[in-house]
């Protein structure tokens, strides 16, 4: 295919494909208590949701507690790497904190 037809071709590919996101991100006018993407919000000790490398494209979330930060940088877009008290590694999806708080103001 050229020209005319490659261009037509590869604009209704890109129709079709969706952007690939594995964890939800809050909106504008949602009001969020702390941001899963924040090295700061992460402390160890701190009840969160992590996405495990292997469950990225599923965005299965695993409760646990943190034990370390990884993520050197004070922000991360797809959320803060962190390893749990039971070894377990991925990225921060949100904390319990704010789930419960959610859950008791509703």
């Amino acid at each position: 295919m050229y020209g005319r037809q490659a261009g037509a071709a590869l604009e209704m590919m890109q129709e079709h494909v969706k952007p690939y996101r594995c964890y939800s991100r809050p909106t504008k006018d949602m009001k969020v208590a702390s941001d899963n993407r924040k090295r700061d919000d992460c402390k160890p000790g701190r009840r969160v949701q992590i996405v495990l490398k292997q469950d990225q494209r599923t965005g299965k979330t695993v409760a646990g507690i943190i034990g370390q930060v990884l993520t050197s940088s004070p922000y991360h877009s797809r959320g803060i790497k962190v390893r749990l008290t039971d070894g377990r590694v991925g990225r921060v999806a949100h904390f319990e904190e704010d789930d419960a708080a959610k859950n008791h103001s509703s």
